[in-house]
């Protein structure tokens, strides 16, 4: 009933609109006759509008009334039209429950889809005007394997001068810090900020202030911003807990502000800020790219615009620094200007969009499937049209009843998709989503509603379009003796039926395909060889603080009692650490030459990722050593320099050569490739199999790896790793419980195996190929029930042809054959269009493939296989039912 009642008030509001202007303009059109008729007579101007406005009352009068007979009219025309499409979705409510369950699949799909596209690409950044923020991130193509997306402190200090379309400019990077409370150590994560971070995100603490500019300066930095949750947990909201200190790595920092609750940017897990202090020389050092360096646009302003003067001020470095001039130019050097949305999104984005035409695709398949079921109940209504038409029935009148039922079947089920989008969305963690940038913001609301009401409306007029197109066909007598032969359509309706499957067939071999190159991939990935072992690995990560660790001689102490008490464990099989764990988030990389090795003209310097390593760290990750030794106690930290290669950086600086004790040395000035006294060489002791750092596809790091002993390049971040002959997992509360008796203020965090980090870094991928999958395989029932409905039909149709075939010598198996030759016709059809559709659009899933090509013949090949198997056991029920048809009833029931 409220259905009903929406649906009533919804089309008076625009038919009374429509009435009212009507009435208006037929009152103006009445008063200017009325006045001239007056002027005619003799009467002055303002004598004859008062007369025409006294003789327009009762014309007013009348016309009111026909405007409400008007509206009541149409109240009573939607109303008969929506009890009649009620009664007859009851009368026919098999077809009608196919039809909503199949919309219902297909909107709730795309709209679970569209929430995810717009809570992460669309909805805006949670901070005022977040469309005008932009990101400068320094780029060096040619040296630098990946993205890069940071900038330097001279570049900061220049931009702030010379790009004037931006204000509000700031640097930003995510932090660690432990947290000492007591007895207890805990690593937080955090930001540190440029005391103008907080105009740039214009959002007021709720209690406090934010940093000045003197404290961006050295020493008077020591100061802190907590979260909302922070503040909670450490001072239970107390107000007064501004002014009071925490320690954070061993320093004391001062509270002097808390953001509000849900205040957010850039990273959620953030709970407090402490200031960016730069040293002089990190002011003025370009090339040095640590920071996020963001901006809001100015009004007017545009990304053209930063573009370019931000390409005049490198241009203006590059003659700064003439040393570096040619070095920067072979590397590919340039500064990228960009939304910092689409920075924020840039991984994930490609996957989403293409998991939306993947839903899309399924929508459409659907509403083939529902315009199939409905077209198929128009026709067995022949007779029922047909006698209203010849009761003096417009076609007209029909099509608009034909409209309503199937706008109420759509509404129907976009209502139920809306049901099942929000368990999906609820049940983000089974599909992987949940580990998205952004995620946290995907739900059900308002604008998801009105995207499902919106494809609800379209798909219901896309389907009720082929009925209305049915209809338009439609003669009295043909469709009064149609019925009375028992037809149930005629060779029009079949053709369009057959061509709906086809359509349906060819979308749903995309769709598999998509789905098949995907899992093919993903298979590859996971047997993929990256260098190391992902089984029987426990990783922890800790920080060491500068308070209780200040020097080399401490750290190294402190990582000699710690490797000892893990070691000691039972069941620890090796341990080591090292401050680049494989499939972590960021890395460190420098610039290394080779001694004797000539640089070719143009080729750019390399800037592989490297890490520090402890002895045993390699055997407990499983890293083979392929030439040399390993680090070992004569790796100390007054010995000579040492350094392992791995086998891509061997190959790039001695090809064929054997590099263990070749020597290697990093840039000591400006100047890159110059040798001097200040110039820091490093013998190669050791050669290791490439380890595949960022990601199991080998992007990243195809430059290589270089590693030092942690003796010789300390670090106060770094990760155990721990090879164990049980289960790794298992294992965590031991090494806890090993490093707390070694020093209980030293935080464990980032507890993981080697197989949940491998896990994790295809956690995207995974995503996508369990919705591409189950778009895939809905879509292949859909197929399935649209080949089984018009094969059906067609025996239907043909019962009569099928009866005296049996009569005149035709046997039951040839029957069987000729229609599955009818299902296999349709089946082939959409085969060979959906390969050319494939073909079209391989360039789209290209990018997303690892190991296998986008028309990969054995993936095809399987596709169609299934798909035809299925093909085969849609059609073979009705083949069957046609071949045990008795000629004798089947003529006399047509006859």
């Amino acid at each position: 009933m409220r259905l009903r009642t929406l649906f009533a008030r919804l089309a008076a509001l625009f038919a009374s609109r429509r009435l009212d202007r009507e009435l208006d303009g037929e009152i103006e059109a009445h008063l200017e006759l009325a006045e001239r008729d007056a002027i005619a007579a003799g009467l002055s101007p303002a004598e004859a509008r008062a007369a025409a406005r006294r003789s327009l009352g009762n014309r007013t009068l009348v016309m009111e009334e026909a405007h409400e007979m008007s509206l009541m009219n149409i109240f009573e025309s939607i109303g008969r039209d929506l009890r009649h499409g009620l009664r007859s979705i009851r009368m026919y409510s098999r077809y009608s429950a196919l039809i909503v369950l199949t919309l219902a699949i297909c909107i709730g799909a795309n709209t679970a889809i569209f929430s995810a596209v717009y809570g992460v690409l669309l909805r805006p950044l949670p901070v005022p005007n977040a469309n005008e923020i932009i990101l400068m991130a320094n780029s060096y193509p040619k040296a630098v394997s990946g993205e890069m997306s940071w900038s330097s402190g001279g570049d900061y200090t220049g931009r702030r001068r010379a790009v004037t379309a931006l204000r509000d400019q700031a640097m930003f990077n995510n932090t660690f810090r432990v947290l000492e409370t007591g007895t207890s150590a805990e690593r937080l994560i955090g930001m540190v900020v440029t005391p103008s971070w907080f105009k740039l995100v214009r959002v007021r603490p709720v209690h406090g202030r934010t940093f000045d500019e003197s404290e961006g300066e050295i020493g008077n930095e020591f100061k802190v911003v907590l979260s909302h949750s922070l503040w909670q947990r450490l001072f239970g909201g107390d107000p007064r807990a501004i002014g009071r200190d925490i320690r954070l790595s061993g320093r004391a920092f001062t509270v002097i502000g808390v953001m509000p609750e849900k205040f957010v940017f850039y990273n959620p897990e953030a709970l407090f800020w402490i200031p960016l202090a730069l040293t002089p020389e990190q002011k003025e050092g370009l090339h040095s790219n640590n920071w996020f360096n963001a901006g809001r646009l100015k009004p007017g302003a545009t990304l053209q615009q930063v573009q370019s003067q931000v390409n005049a001020l490198n241009a203006a470095n590059l003659d700064r620094f003439p040393a570096m001039r040619q070095i920067v130019i072979n590397a590919g050097f340039e500064t990228k200007v960009m939304p910092f949305k689409d920075y924020v999104v840039r991984d994930i984005k490609g996957s989403l969009r293409l998991l939306w035409g993947g839903a899309g695709l399924l929508l459409l398949i659907g509403a083939l499937n529902a315009a199939g079921l409905v077209v198929a109940r128009t026709s067995v209504r022949t007779k029922e049209m047909g006698t209203r038409l010849a009761l003096g029935a417009g076609l007209g009148r029909l099509a608009n009843q034909i409209i309503t039922e199937n706008l109420v079947l759509s509404f129907l089920g976009g209502a139920l998709g809306l049901v099942l989008a929000y368990a999906l969305v609820r049940s983000l963690a089974v599909t992987g989503l949940d580990l998205l940038p952004r995620s946290g913001e995907v739900r059900i609301d308002g604008v998801v509603a009105l995207f499902a009401l919106a494809l609800s409306i379209l798909a219901g007029l896309i389907v009720a379009l082929f009925s209305v197109g049915y209809l338009a066909r439609l003669r009295i007598t043909g469709a009064l003796s149609g019925y009375s032969r028992g037809a149930t359509g005629g060779l029009g309706t079949g053709a369009l039926r057959k061509g709906l499957v086809v359509a349906q067939v060819s979308l749903t071999f995309v769709l598999l395909s998509g789905a098949a190159l995907m899992l093919a991939s993903f298979r590859e990935l996971v047997r993929v060889q990256p260098g190391y072992e992902t089984a029987g690995i426990l990783t922890a990560a800790t920080s060491v603080p500068a308070s209780r660790y200040p020097g080399a001689a401490e750290l190294n102490a402190l990582m000699a009692r710690s490797l000892a008490a893990i070691r000691a464990l039972p069941g620890v099989v090796s341990a080591g650490a090292t401050t680049a764990i494989p499939l972590a988030q960021t890395y460190n990389d420098g610039v290394i030459f080779a001694e004797g090795y000539q640089m070719k003209p143009g080729e750019s310097v390399i800037s592989p990722i490297y890490g520090a390593v402890t002895p045993g760290y390699f055997q407990a990750m499983g890293i083979r050593l392929l030439g040399g030794r390993d680090f070992d106690d004569r790796d100390t930290q007054n010995a000579l320099r040492a350094i392992i290669v791995d086998k891509r950086l061997a190959e790039r600086f001695w090809p064929g050569r054997d590099p263990v004790g070749r020597r290697m040395y990093q840039p000591s000035g400006p100047d890159l490739v110059r040798i001097d006294a200040n110039t820091r060489w490093l013998t190669v002791v050791g050669v290791v199999d490439a380890a595949r750092m960022q990601n199991l596809a080998g992007t990243g790091n195809e430059n290589g790896v270089y590693y030092f002993p942690f003796a010789q390049l300390n670090r106060r971040n770094f990760t155990f790793a721990v090879k164990t002959s049980g289960d790794p997992a298992s294992l965590a509360p031991a090494v806890r419980n090993a490093m707390a008796q070694v020093d209980p203020s030293l935080a464990l965090f980032d507890v993981r195996t080697m197989s949940e980090r491998a896990a994790s870094s295809l956690a995207a991928r995974k995503a996508a190929l369990t919705l591409s999958l189950g778009f895939g395989t809905i879509s292949l029932f859909l197929a399935a029930i649209g080949l089984y409905g018009v094969l059906s039909y067609l025996l239907a149709q043909r019962r009569r042809e099928v009866g005296i075939r049996m009569a005149v010598g035709s046997t039951p198996a040839r029957i069987f054959r000729l229609f599955v030759r009818e299902g296999a016709v349709l089946v082939g059809i959409g085969l060979a269009t959906g390969a050319g559709v494939a073909l079209v659009a391989k360039g789209a899933v290209e990018r997303f493939l690892y190991g296998v090509r986008p028309l990969e013949p054995s993936v095809l090949v399987g596709v169609t296989i299934v798909l035809a198997a299925v093909a085969f056991l849609a059609v073979a029920w009705p083949a069957r039912q046609a071949a045990r048809v008795e000629p004798v009833e089947a003529i006399r029931a047509e006859g």
